[in-house]
C-alpha cells in the first residue's frame, strides 16, 4: 500500500462527520475504535479487525500523544514520530 493511500484514508473530524452523514443516511452501521495506538501490537490489530465485523464502516480515532501523556500523568512510552508511524493499518478501515 502507497503512502498516498495511507494519507488518503486519514481525515479530520470536520472532514469526517459529512461522510458519516451519508453513510448512515444510506443504512451503513459506522464503529468505532478510539486510543492512543502509540506503538502498535497484536492486540491491536485484533481489536480493529473484531471491530470491523460489527459494522459497515470501521472509524479509528487516535487520541493525542500529549493528551495520553497528561492523561497518564507522566513521560509517553513513544516519541510523537514513533506515534505517526505506527498508525493503524488503512486496511481496518473504510476510507478508500
Amino acid at each position: 500500500m502507497t503512502s498516498g493511500t495511507f494519507d488518503a484514508k486519514i481525515k479530520s473530524l470536520e472532514e469526517l462527520e459529512p461522510i458519516l452523514a451519508e453513510s448512515r443516511g444510506r443504512g451503513s452501521l459506522v464503529v468505532q475504535c478510539h486510543g492512543v495506538f502509540d506503538l502498535l501490537h497484536p492486540g491491536h490489530i485484533r481489536h480493529f479487525e473484531a471491530a470491523r465485523t460489527q459494522g459497515d464502516i470501521l472509524v479509528v480515532t487516535v487520541t493525542p500523544i500529549g493528551m495520553s501523556t497528561r492523561a497518564r500523568g507522566g513521560p509517553s512510552s513513544t516519541s510523537g514520530s514513533a506515534q505517526s508511524s505506527s498508525r493503524p493499518s488503512p486496511a481496518w478501515t473504510s476510507w478508500r
